[in-house]
C-alpha cells in the first residue's frame, strides 16, 4: 500500500488561519534537498524536475522538491513501507517542519 504525505514548514492550518498569511519557506530547493540528504545519510537518488528517491528494508520514499519554488514551501512524498512514517516523523522533528497525510488535507469547497 502507498499513500501521500506532505512536508510544510510550518503547521498548514495554523498558518491559514492567519487571512494573507503566507506559509514559512523551507529553504531553496537546493537546500531542502541537503537538508533531506543529511537526515537520510545522503541515500536520496536526485533525479530531473525535483523528484528523488529513497529506499531501505523498511520503506520506499519518492520525495517531490518543486525546483520552481524558493523557498520551497511544500515537499509532497509518496510512501510505502511500515517504516515510512517513523523515519518521516525524524526527518521532520530533525528540521522543525511539519508532516500532514495529504488525505486528511481538506480541499477547498470542502
Amino acid at each position: 500500500m502507498s499513500w501521500t504525505l506532505l512536508l510544510f514548514g510550518e503547521a498548514p492550518l495554523l498558518a491559514e488561519a492567519q487571512s494573507g498569511r503566507q506559509l514559512r519557506g523551507m529553504g531553496s530547493p537546493a537546500e531542502v534537498r541537503e537538508r533531506i540528504d543529511a537526515e537520510l545519510r545522503g541515500g536520496v537518488g536526485w533525479y530531473k524536475d525535483g523528484w528523488g528517491q529513497y529506499g531501505d528494508d523498511r520503506c520506499l520514499l519518492e520525495f517531490y522538491v518543486p525546483e520552481s519554488e524558493d523557498p520551497v514551501v511544500c515537499v509532497m512524498i509518496h510512501v510505502s513501507g511500515m517504516g515510512a512514517v517513523e523515519t518521516l516523523s525524524k526527518l521532520a522533528q530533525h528540521n522543525g517542519w511539519w508532516l500532514v497525510d495529504d488525505s486528511l488535507t481538506p480541499m477547498p469547497g470542502s
